[in-house]
């Protein structure tokens, strides 16, 4: 079930309305691995590249990127062994947009898993050489067909394009935008078919994307909360029962008046829901915790819009806003949490996000912490209102010129970057600039272009308070929850997590205000204590000397109590400042 559910995932985010996909061939110069520093016989080489060249398989691909990994499957198939007959053949059939049968789907879930196996044994004991480098080629091929399989975590993501730079194109080469074909002939009007008459009710009973949610977790006797992607689907049942509102699993809080404010929703906008169908919002994974607030309610509207209109919701893109009863569209509970999950995840490079109004702050917070690269993988668009918003997610929306000519300009900036990812250094050079600026001018909406533009006018260096809060409690979450043993905990494992923790918080040290500069200062006093404490028994006379041991570990044992006690308060205080922008 996880896994279907991880194929409806990746195929809702992936697949866009681009035009025609075509086939391109990868570039004559290849990879250039060199088969004769690779940790394996001939046999083991021949053998991967035949596995290869069967993951690359099956019917004519029906986007780019399903084309760019086929191309990628083979052009490393056909460089470990050029003479491969399998792969030859495949390729044979991707140049001219034939199907090829491909393998039983056993076999082929059984190839999957032998060649993750395979690359996660290479990146693992090959650190730095070519089998490290084959075992990362393999994992670019392999991701797109079990984005969250669990050997992904050695996955070096960010490298990919740089692997396949000059060799394989990227996903929208191989299924371009289709130009604008100008306006109709009227004389062609009465060959236009005509549309499907539309049916009474819903027009779709499944339809469903994903967000970034929090969710509770329960280890002994501690309960933290956690965040991740999940496939969110609303369910709506076929037949007219009793109007119920259910979450899929079960939430930890009431759930009535969600389901009651998304009827008024539509009521008060003179489209209530039609019949009396049960509605089921389905979360792949982790239930929906309460500390997600309202969260849900601008997906929800979405979701529920598109059921009635039977308009498609665009793929590639997340939405994450909280809806007001008037109509308007607010900033996120815990947006910056929301944001690293959205950073940590695998989403692909272009990914459309919508937000409410109010984030800016908590975007710009990344590019505080040098994240440049975040905004060449994510675009974000902020509406103020549901009105707006559906016009943005909506396949078929109808948004303004300004708007186009302003994404232009961003994905103009975007496509100069360094093959390495977008710099701060790329936005102040080359008059790009001004590009952005001219973008920020023309859109309101087009929240990237007008973060991009404000930074290469002036990089910013501060983080929010609130940001700053959480920033503190969760990085030292490690040292808060260490078990110190007054006789077992000695000097080396004193001095790594002293060492541990300041490293854990330097890139903090630069982003806090004169006003917050007090909570960074605290830290670092609480940190001292375990470097004291480390230096009480590293003092050769107390070596020495059995009979002042006691006392001294007395000592040390002090320091690290005073360590302990005073890191609690102050992950208490930090969470507070951070909930302290969440409760208003």
């Amino acid at each position: 079930m996880r896994r279907i559910l991880v194929l409806i995932w990746s195929w809702s985010l992936v697949i866009s309305c681009f035009g025609e996909v075509k086939y391109i061939p990868a570039s004559d110069d290849g990879l250039g691995l060199r088969r004769d520093l690779l940790p394996m016989d001939t046999d083991l080489i021949r053998d991967i590249a035949e596995k290869l060249a069967m993951v690359a398989e099956g019917d004519v691909p029906k986007d780019g990127l399903e084309m760019r990994r086929r191309v990628q499957a083979l052009t490393l198939s056909l460089e470990l062994f050029s003479k491969g007959r399998r792969a030859e053949m495949a390729l044979i059939s991707l140049e001219g947009l034939e199907n090829r049968p491909p393998a039983g789907q056993e076999e082929l879930e059984k190839v999957r898993d032998y060649l993750f196996w395979l690359a996660d044994g290479m990146v693992k004991s090959q650190k730095e050489k070519e089998g490290y480098r084959l075992g990362q080629l393999m994992f670019d091929v392999l991701k797109p067909l079990e984005p969250e399989h669990q050997l992904l975590v050695r996955h070096d993501a960010e490298g990919e394009l740089e692997r396949w730079k000059g060799v394989v194109e990227g996903p929208l080469v191989y299924a371009p935008v289709p130009e604008d074909p100008g306006p109709a002939d009227p004389h062609l009007e009465d060959d236009v078919p005509e549309k499907p008459e539309r049916k009474e009710g819903y027009q779709f009973y499944e339809v469903g994307n994903s967000m970034p949610i929090i969710y509770e977790v329960k280890e002994g006797k501690k309960t933290f909360s956690r965040t991740e992607m999940s496939m969110v689907t609303l369910s709506v049942s076929q037949e007219n029962f009793g109007k119920k509102f259910r979450f899929e699993p079960k939430a930890n809080f009431n759930i009535n008046e969600l389901g009651k404010s998304a009827r008024r929703f539509f009521e008060q906008r003179g489209r209530p829901l039609p019949g009396k169908n049960d509605l089921t919002l389905k979360f792949s994974g982790k239930s929906y915790d309460k500390r997600n607030g309202a969260n849900i309610t601008g997906l929800l509207a979405m979701l529920v819009d598109s059921a009635i209109s039977g308009r498609q919701l665009r793929k590639n893109t997340i939405f994450i806003a909280r809806l007001r009863k008037e109509g308007d569209l607010e900033r996120a509970r815990w947006a910056w949490r929301l944001l690293k999950q959205l950073d940590e995840s695998p989403l692909p490079v272009g990914t459309r996000v919508i937000v409410g109004k109010g984030m800016v702050e908590d975007i710009r917070a990344m590019m505080v912490l040098g994240k440049a690269k975040f905004f060449g993988r994510f675009e974000f668009i902020e509406a103020s209102t549901f009105e707006e918003a559906r016009e943005f997610y909506f396949e078929d929306g109808k948004v303004e010129d300004d708007f186009r000519t302003a994404q232009e300009r961003y994905q103009f900036v975007l496509s100069k970057a360094p093959r390495t990812g977008l710099t701060v250094g790329h936005l102040m050079s080359g008059g790009y600039g001004k590009t952005l600026r001219k973008a920020r001018e023309l859109s309101k909406h087009h929240l990237s272009a007008r973060i991009l533009a404000d930074t290469s006018e002036k990089f910013p260096t501060i983080l929010p308070t609130w940001i700053l809060g959480f920033e503190f409690n969760q990085r030292l979450a490690l040292l808060h929850d260490f078990n110190f043993g007054k006789d077992s905990t000695g000097i080396n494992e004193l001095r790594d997590l002293y060492m541990k923790g300041m490293k854990s918080i330097e890139s903090l040290e630069k982003a806090v205000s004169e006003q917050d500069k007090v909570h960074y200062e605290r830290a670092v006093q609480l940190l001292s204590y375990l470097r004291s404490a480390a230096r009480v028994l590293g003092n050769k006379d107390v070596r020495d000397r059995k009979s002042r041991r006691n006392e001294m570990l007395n000592r040390r044992w002090n320091e690290i109590r005073k360590f302990r006690d005073g890191m609690k308060r102050f992950r208490t205080d930090m969470w507070n400042l951070a909930s302290a922008r969440e409760n208003r």
